[in-house]
């Protein structure tokens, strides 16, 4: 019975979103598939407008989750969806799988289609490379649209759910990129871990793949070659999409289910009150950016005080919205307290471990270190 009411809602559900899905049609056909009739014959312009469809493709990964989960910003549309004869656990899976179904359909129609006419216009291009492109995107896409819908459930208005997808495209690059500094890890992959980065960096590599038609090549992060190549792929990104996208997917479906239980129609419209919303993420963003723009700019003080400035400023706003009141409560201005002292902390040991570092290689150390952060280590 149970079964039979989830398929039922499902139907209803995926009909109901059938508009979107043409509407998705409509800029799919205007922004990519026009520009493709467009196109020189038989002459190498060195990129195919595969681009285009990824992009597009990226965009629904981000916004068709905020769609999906848009009843729950609503009282009357929550109260109506939780009061179906289903459970929560079968509720959110119907609605994550008809915005799922939607942009794999939308995706493969256009990308395939793409693929038919550069086909007939640039024969000489390399179309293989079309296949493999396309599922590692279809994997990537995946991932994403499994995390942002996930944080999109856990915001109670429209506007949370943007500003939480927004952070959440660049917290995992913030938190990699201060632990980098924090080991002294020479070589750098945080911008990687910006979740459209795999789009971007798949898509340019296979781009020269087809339009030189050879075949993708793979460096390792230590190869001199790898480095001045302009769309290389390194064992980090195969790493990263492959293992740690799919990682995080996992876990966002799997807190999204967990989760599901405890959703009540009463938290629609509410304060965003959840653990992976502003509450951690305002201070990992502000513990970060403090950390690591302190060093950054070389005995420029005046910089790092505007920017901490600015990074307080943002930091208040998104307490405000959080709140929906400039009153802010007492935890709040600690909490505030508590993320400059960690960040000067951290971009201390930073310093600490730089300086260190430029010992090994000569007296180059930077400005910031020599007439700041070591007087204030006591190590000058």
């Amino acid at each position: 019975m149970n079964k039979s009411l989830s398929f039922k809602y499902f139907k209803c559900e995926y009909s109901k979103n059938l508009k979107m899905l043409l509407y998705m049609g409509v800029v799919g056909f205007v922004c990519y598939i026009i520009p493709l009739f467009s196109m020189e014959p038989n002459i190498h312009t060195k990129t195919t407008n595969v681009g285009l469809i990824i992009t597009l493709f990226a965009l629904a990964c981000y916004i068709i989750p905020i769609f999906m989960n848009a009843y729950r910003y609503n009282k009357k549309l929550a109260n109506r969806n939780y009061s179906c004869p289903i459970s929560r656990f079968a509720l959110f899976n119907v609605n994550y799988l008809v915005g799922l179904i939607n942009i794999i359909t939308f995706y493969t129609v256009f990308y395939f289609l793409g693929m038919l006419i550069v086909a007939i216009k640039l024969p000489a291009y390399g179309i293989i490379y079309y296949m493999p492109l396309y599922f590692v995107i279809l994997l990537i896409g995946i991932c994403v649209y499994t995390l942002n819908y996930f944080v999109a459930s856990r915001a109670n208005t429209v506007i949370d759910a943007v500003i939480f997808i927004i952070m959440y495209t660049f917290v995992f690059s913030m938190i990699v990129g201060l632990v980098e500094k924090l080991f002294s890890i020479s070589h750098s992959i945080n911008e990687k871990f910006i979740t459209f980065a795999g789009f971007v960096n798949w898509g340019n590599a296979y781009n020269d793949c087809i339009a030189l038609n050879h075949p993708l090549k793979i460096f390792d992060k230590n190869t001199v070659y790898a480095m001045i190549v302009t769309h290389a792929i390194t064992k980090s990104d195969i790493i990263i999409t492959f293992v740690v996208l799919p990682i995080v997917a996992i876990t966002s479906y799997a807190l999204l289910m967990i989760m599901a239980k405890k959703e009540s129609a009463e938290n629609a419209s509410e304060i965003s009150n959840s653990y992976f919303g502003y509450r951690v993420l305002n201070p990992v963003y502000m513990i970060s950016a403090i950390a690591l723009c302190t060093y950054a700019f070389e005995g420029k003080i005046l910089i790092v005080l505007i920017l901490i400035g600015i990074f307080t400023i943002i930091y208040l706003a998104l307490n405000f919205i959080y709140y929906r009141k400039f009153k802010l409560p007492m935890k709040e201005w600690i909490i505030y307290a508590a993320t400059i002292v960690l960040g000067v902390i951290f971009s201390l040991i930073i310093a600490y471990n730089e300086s260190k570092k430029y010992e090994l290689f000569g007296d180059n150390t930077p400005e910031t270190v020599t007439n700041i952060i070591l007087p204030l280590l006591g190590l000058r």
